[in-house]
């Protein structure tokens, strides 16, 4: 592709650090933060592959305009990328009917696909979470998920579908192992090509997430609930004033979908 390399995500900070007397002190400036960026990824993620590191961006909330930009400054420094494609379809929510449809797909393709699609389709969570989560922190018998690696460190109980407690009980592993530990790269490809394949259009795991908070609200659930389960951060500032949150309210409209 043009001569453009295969280079790792350490090689591209490196090129990038010494690219910096050649440009103005914005992009300077913009260069050093994207270098942080990319040692804060490796050192959270293990992986030091550019389409997780691009992956992972997705997965913080950055958008397609702000991905292409970090694109085009990685092709000059050789990076063998393409921009990010763009759209409003895809942060639409799915139908409860897609959800269950990509749910069938992914049990069809075996253990690590499905934990993935309904730790974020029936849990909520964000695919970072998902692929940290520990068996360890899977409640079998009071039926919740304990949240441990959320946005600034904020633990959090997440009710879990008896169904999907089930089928993740016969595969349980090690208190301390990890139920999937796999990129972010890899996540995010492998749920793209299963809405491919199931729904006929691309999906990202944090479409999950959405589409799960978007079914809660439909059912009924108290959108202070759906924001204490989700753990969005700016619930920090009010939390001190739920005296209660409707965790049973969440269980019995998150079963309904398992």
């Amino acid at each position: 592709m043009g001569g453009e390399e295969e280079l790792t995500l350490e090689e591209v900070a490196r090129r990038l650090e010494g690219r910096k007397w050649m440009v103005s002190e914005s992009t300077a400036r913009f260069y050093d933060n994207l270098v942080r960026l990319m040692r804060r990824y490796r050192e959270e993620a293990g992986d030091g592959s550019l389409e997780g590191f691009l992956a992972w961006l997705r997965s913080r909330g950055w958008s397609p305009r702000s991905l292409k930009t970090v694109v085009y400054h990685l092709r000059s420094v050789g990076a063998d990328l393409r921009p990010p494609r763009a759209g409003p379809a895809a942060r639409e929510a799915l139908s409860e009917e897609e959800l269950l449809k990509l749910l069938e797909e992914a049990r069809r393709r075996g253990f690590y696909h499905y934990a993935l699609v309904a730790l974020c389709g029936l849990c909520g969570l964000r695919v970072s979470e998902a692929l940290e989560l520990r068996w360890g922190d899977i409640d079998f018998e009071g039926g919740f998920v304990v949240v441990r690696a959320g946005k600034g460190a904020k633990g959090r109980r997440v009710p879990a579908p008896r169904q999907l407690l089930d089928y993740l009980r016969f595969y349980r592993g090690r208190p301390e192992a990890r139920v999937i530990g796999r990129t972010y790269a890899w996540a995010w490809q492998v749920v793209r090509e299963m809405g491919e394949r199931a729904l006929g259009k691309p999906v990202s795991p944090h479409v999950l997430r959405h589409t799960y908070a978007t079914l809660l609200l439909k059912k009924g659930v108290d959108v202070r609930t759906v924001q204490e389960v989700l753990g969005h951060a700016s619930l920090a500032t009010t939390a001190a004033y739920l005296h209660s949150v409707d965790l049973e309210a969440a269980r019995r409209a998150v079963e309904s979908l398992g």
